[in-house]
């Protein structure tokens, strides 16, 4: 679910609550993603009809890394949420240091990480089909970098180190994606899977799909994860930087949970 800071920040961002794009052809892209074999996943063929949607969604990928809804008392809060959300959120960024937060109630049907950035950018949960298919573009495109993302070698230094990276990794997937990474052993196969199966609409999304999202959406995104005695709490507890670059100033701030039971899938 989404966070929403209660203090007041400046902005030069530009706010919408529509943007215009057409519902039915991502769906059908959606549906092409999906549907291609994992031993087509590294043929000529299959990364040119990848690199041809991108390119097909430049202008969409250009509007949406400028836009950030700030009319956020207009929107329902999630009272189950705000019980869940931890103390020790800090935005490194942020001019104004340690800040209270609102919990922003979205639709649990599976969709939640999608229609959680869709709130932060329009304000309402339209954009949850194609902020879904451009993750699953960019991890597909980029998989080698999101196979080996920072953030497995900056939590080696972090109180989760004693876990091995593999194990990370493995963390990082959905159920399927693991057992078939287990038997693999290649990342860049795992991160594929992933986002052709992350096309299928209602599919819960784990923490790779929050990585390509923090691309797609052009900031930052501090994932807020509730807290427990895991040792590897610190590892999905932490500001998530874009494999490009972030047009924003302060991160967008999306709380992990599933129906109340914190765990690595984000609520939906």
């Amino acid at each position: 679910m989404l966070l929403i800071s209660r203090a007041s920040l400046d902005h030069d961002f530009v706010e919408l609550q529509k943007m215009q794009f057409n519902v039915n052809g991502v769906e059908h892209d959606l549906r092409l993603i999906e549907r291609i074999e994992s031993r087509l996943y590294n043929v000529q063929d299959t990364q040119r009809v990848i690199l041809e949607l991108g390119n097909k969604y430049t202008n969409e990928q250009r509007q949406l890394r400028k836009l950030c809804f700030f009319n956020w008392e207009a929107l329902a809060k999630d009272a189950v949420g705000q019980n869940l959300i931890p103390d020790d959120i800090f935005v490194s960024r942020s001019k104004i240091g340690k800040v209270e937060f609102d919990a922003i109630k979205t639709s649990g049907d599976g969709n939640c990480l999608y229609r959680s950035a869709s709130l932060i950018l329009v304000g309402n949960e339209d954009l949850h089909l194609l902020l879904r298919l451009l993750t699953a573009i960019e991890l597909f495109l980029h998989a080698s970098y999101y196979a080996r993302h920072p953030k497995f070698l900056s939590g080696m230094k972090s109180p989760s180190a004693d876990v091995p990276e593999d194990i990370m990794f493995t963390l990082c997937l959905s159920d399927t994606e693991m057992k078939m990474w287990e038997s693999t052993k290649c990342r860049e196969d795992a991160i594929k899977r992933e986002a052709a199966t992350g096309c299928r609409v209602s599919k819960w999304s784990v923490m790779v799909h929050l990585m390509a999202l923090t691309n797609v959406i052009g900031r930052s995104i501090f994932s807020a994860f509730p807290k427990d005695c895991s040792k590897t709490r610190p590892f999905f507890h932490d500001e998530i930087i874009p494999r490009e670059c972030s047009f924003h100033a302060d991160p967008a701030v999306i709380l992990w949970s599933r129906d109340g039971s914190p765990n690595t899938h984000p609520a939906g």
